[in-house]
């Protein structure tokens, strides 16, 4: 299965270098990461110029687009599909601030080629705040509960899977884009589903005021 990688990233020259490292490096055997494309949008770091960089290293190719203006994630979601390779089986929406463990595309693509009912599946976030502080326990235990709820009815996010082909564009006005997917994916008569061994690892608030 071909899949296609889209990275919207506003200002996250601390990650990106890191995560398109870890997305080179999955371990795939039915996957095939065909590209990743990271729609840089209205940055004022060097997060373009680190993707830059990384389109010289061997591996997966990495495609840049550079927006001027910061339009939001649904903007830079659907510039994404009007310029992603159009012969691939699965779309992978990868929030700019993880990394991914090394078989978390294999997953998901299982996912779809044994279930083919399912339209769109989703990893497990896993924080990497230590312990010891409230906003550090706070955000474990935020994520945990999501985890629990995904368990029974899976609310998706952060990394997703999705068939290519489900939808076209997504809503303007949506502001949120996982829940809209949800819903393009369900009116097509096909299911969610959650795959909490598929393990991405984000970084939460380090202050009680940033959690708030």
């Amino acid at each position: 299965m071909k899949v296609s990688v889209a990275v919207p990233a506003y200002n996250e020259e601390r990650n990106i270098g890191q995560l398109l490292d870890s997305l080179r490096a999955q371990r795939t055997q039915v996957a095939e990461i065909v590209e990743i494309v990271v729609v840089a949008s209205g940055c004022t770091d060097r997060t373009a110029e680190i993707v830059r960089e990384r389109q010289s290293h061997p591996g997966v190719p990495v495609i840049l687009i550079e927006e001027t203006e910061r339009k939001g994630k649904v903007s830079a979601i659907n510039t994404y599909l009007d310029e992603r390779h159009p012969e691939v089986d699965a779309i992978c929406l990868c929030s700019a601030d993880l990394l991914v463990t090394r078989d978390v595309v294999e997953m998901l693509v299982g996912c779809l080629v044994e279930n083919e009912d399912v339209g769109m599946c989703g990893g497990r976030p896993v924080p990497t705040n230590g312990h010891g502080t409230f906003s550090g326990e706070a955000t474990r235990f935020l994520w945990h509960m999501h985890h629990r709820v995904a368990l029974e009815a899976p609310k998706l996010g952060e990394l997703i899977m999705v068939r290519a082909g489900l939808f076209e564009r997504l809503p303007q006005q949506s502001a949120v884009d996982e829940a809209s997917l949800e819903q393009l994916v369900c009116d097509a008569g096909f299911r969610l589903a959650y795959v909490p061994e598929a393990v991405v690892h984000n970084h939460g608030p380090e202050t009680v005021r940033e959690f708030l």
